[in-house]
Order: C-alpha cells, then structure tokens, then sequence
C-alpha cells in the first residue's frame, strides 16, 4: 500500500505543529458534526440541488439533530431516536 501526499497552500509557513493542530481541529468537527449527520440522518443521500430547498433541509436536518441530542429519556444512538420519534403517535 503506498502512502498517500497531500500538497496545500497556507499562510501558517512553516510551523508544522500549528498546521497538523489546524487540521486534526477540522476534521474533529467533520467527524463530530458531518459524521453523525450521513450516518443518522442520511445527509449525503438527499439529492436536493436546486433553489432555496437544500439550504433549508440542512438548517432542518441540524434542529432535528440538535432535539435528538438533547433528548436523554433514552440511550438508544440517534438512528434509533430518529426512528422512533417517525413512529410516535402524539398528535
């Protein structure tokens, strides 16, 4: 298996502990954030593209991630809550 090189451009210089903090930084929120939005909520799966309607769903599918997160009466992952939340029947 080779390694892979990644080549950027940065205002940093040559300070390579600030650059790789800066990185591993980015990619905790990727992982935090982005992660858990495809795996629960499919994110990467909708395939809205046009007009005002995927900005909308990205600020709805965060509120839903922010009311699954909040909830503690159970410690399902958020699949689960997702689900059950589709399921109840409180009018």
């Amino acid at each position: 298996m080779s390694a892979v090189r990644r080549d950027s451009m940065s205002s940093l210089g040559r300070d390579a502990p600030q650059l790789a903090e800066r990185v591993r930084g980015h990619w905790a929120i990727e992982h935090a954030l982005h992660g858990v939005l495809d795996s629960a909520l499919r994110e990467d799966d909708c395939r809205l593209r046009q007009g005002p309607a995927p900005e909308h769903f990205v600020r709805l599918r965060r509120i839903a991630f922010n009311r699954l997160k909040q909830d503690t009466t159970n410690r399902h992952g958020l699949k689960v809550q997702r689900n059950r939340a589709g399921w109840d029947q409180v009018s």
